[in-house]
């Protein structure tokens, strides 16, 4: 049982820094990012550290990719800063800029040819992460990028649960996210659906233990099982389910058809790439 205490070590952030973040339309990954540069600038008193990608990809379990598209929006945004480029043997040393009052403004890198976004005029807008551009991205190219965030977001998500662990995202992956995200379901529900499935399968209170891929799961009838708004801890739980009382681990080969697809246990694609 996890049991942290203060003694052991603690990172001291302002209540004004909180408070400033706590308003901003931050995604997760971006927010998590956040979370580690404070951790080894803070949490060792000191104001900017060397951070490489694959240091802050493997603190947080998110893609590479997906760390590094969220710096980059996060340096541009002013959140953080770039205070030495990387060079041999030696990674990008990092800072958080704790003056509030500059997010959303462009900043200017140390070197025009390493900068991670190009260089721009300073740039205010009233929200203080919306940025004004003198050529803004359409609302189709918005929509764009928006949808590839989503689809990593869930992707990563699935990863951290440890399900079935996928080392890199497959088309197939990639299409069944993006399909589910069409339809009816919200990210936010596709995220708690989940946190649900990888919760039943830990408790002990629950017997539903089949194991999907990513792209399983995603199949709208396995993840229907799962949203919050169907009760999955309740119809998944150990005791009386229509007449029979469910093992830990149901006997696929003895139920019938109809069952073995209520409860999702059709077998899996096994493929982990």
């Amino acid at each position: 049982m996890a049991n942290p205490q203060k003694e052991d070590g603690y990172t001291p952030i302002a209540h004004e820094i909180l408070e400033a973040v706590s308003k901003q339309p931050l995604n997760g990954t971006q927010f998590r990012i956040l979370t580690v540069i404070w951790r080894y600038t803070y949490g060792f008193n000191r104001k900017e550290h060397e951070l490489s990608l694959t240091f802050i990809s493997k603190a947080t379990e998110i893609h590479k990719q997906q760390v590094k598209r969220e710096i980059d929006s996060l340096i541009e945004l002013n959140v953080i800063s770039v205070q030495e480029e990387p060079g041999f043997g030696k990674s990008r040393t990092i800072s958080f800029n704790k003056d509030y009052s500059q997010w959303g403004k462009r900043k200017r890198l140390l070197s025009a040819e390493k900068s991670t976004v190009s260089e721009s005029a300073d740039l205010q807008s009233a929200n203080p992460l919306t940025l004004q551009s003198a050529n803004p991205l359409t609302k189709k190219e918005r929509s764009k990028d928006n949808i590839k965030d989503n689809i990593y977001s869930v992707f990563d998500q699935w990863n951290t649960k440890k399900i079935i662990q996928h080392k890199t995202m497959t088309k197939a992956m990639q299409s069944a996210i993006n399909a589910r995200l069409g339809d009816k379901y919200d990210l936010k529900d596709i995220l708690e659906a989940i946190d649900n499935y990888a919760t039943i399968l830990e408790s002990n209170e629950h017997f539903f233990k089949y194991r999907w891929t990513v792209t399983d799961f995603m199949n709208p009838k396995n993840l229907d099982r799962f949203l919050t708004a169907n009760d999955p801890f309740n119809n998944f739980r150990k005791g009386d389910h229509n007449g029979r009382t469910a093992p830990d681990r149901p006997n696929v080969e003895q139920m019938p058809e109809w069952e073995r697809k209520f409860y999702g246990l059709e077998p899996a694609n096994e493929d982990t790439s």
